[in-house]
Parts: structure tokens; sequence; C-alpha cells
């Protein structure tokens, strides 16, 4: 298999070539499921390709302030190393295989789910920390409570 030369300064994914090393890599993999043996790994080409479109849709307005971009990459990377084999290069958008668009919202969706988790697990710290007792807290002679709970946010976690 010739894989494709991609520059390191290289910032968009080619959909000709990535279309080609799916197509490859799919081809492989099913002839390996029905051989019974292991399945391939991607190519390095293609993971290179998916970390590709995972930073730079990470860079578009919808994601680019939040603190866990890195994570958000990572999860959306696995998510399609994990569904490489699942591209089906006979389905044609505008009579040509789309390997970009379909990656593409692979990464969407596993961006919006990962914001969705942390956005779960922000709230739960939140209401474990307002709902502790004011007792639980050890403070020294010179504190002044602030770091206390208040009780003006109490009707946030009913």
């Amino acid at each position: 298999m010739t894989e494709p030369t991609q520059e390191k300064s290289s910032h968009y994914v080619s959909n000709a070539d990535f279309v080609i090393a799916l197509t490859e890599h799919r081809a492989a993999y099913q002839a390996a499921i029905a051989a019974g043996t292991e399945t391939p790994v991607v190519s390095r080409y293609i993971a290179d390709c998916f970390m590709l479109l995972a930073k730079n849709l990470a860079n578009r307005y919808n994601f680019n302030r939040y603190t866990w971009k890195e994570d958000m990459c990572s999860e959306a990377h696995f998510v399609c190393v994990k569904s490489a084999h699942k591209f089906d290069p006979t389905y044609l958008v505008n009579g040509k295989p789309n390997a970009f668009g379909y990656f593409n919202r692979l990464c969407w969706q596993a961006f919006t789910d990962f914001i969705k988790e942390e956005k779960v697990e922000a709230y739960v710290k939140a209401k474990k920390w307002y709902m502790t007792p004011d007792d639980a807290f050890e403070t020294q002679e010179h504190d002044e409570g602030e770091f206390s709970p208040s009780s003006e946010f109490m009707p946030y976690f009913d």
C-alpha cells in the first residue's frame, strides 16, 4: 500500500488521497475478518489525517475557548480510529465519496459529547461544593469564611 506523502506543514486533508487510503484500509480490514486473522491498524497517514481534522475543528469558534481542547481532540481521534473501517466509499455525495465530511462529522459529535460530559462533571463538582455543610470546612483564625459555600447558590441545586 502506497501512502500519499503529507507534509508536516500541511493544514488540510486531501479528500481524494484520504478516500483512497481509507478504501485500502477497509478492504484489508474486511479481508482480515473473512480470514479470521487479526485486524489491521490504521496507517500513519490516516491517523495523521484524523488528528488534522480534530485539531482544525477544535480551532473553530464553537470550540476554541474550551480549556479541554486537547482532550477533545484526543477523544475525537480515538473515535475516528475506532470507526475507520466503517467508512463506505460507495456512498457518494455529489458523485464522489466524502471521507473528509464523514470523519469531520464524527469529530464534531465527539466534541459535543465530550462537552456534555464535562458540563455534567462540573455541575456535580459545584453541587458537591455548595451542598457541603459549613462545619465540614476547617478554618484558621485569620479566615473570615470567604471560602465556605454561600446560601445564595442553594436554589440552583434543588
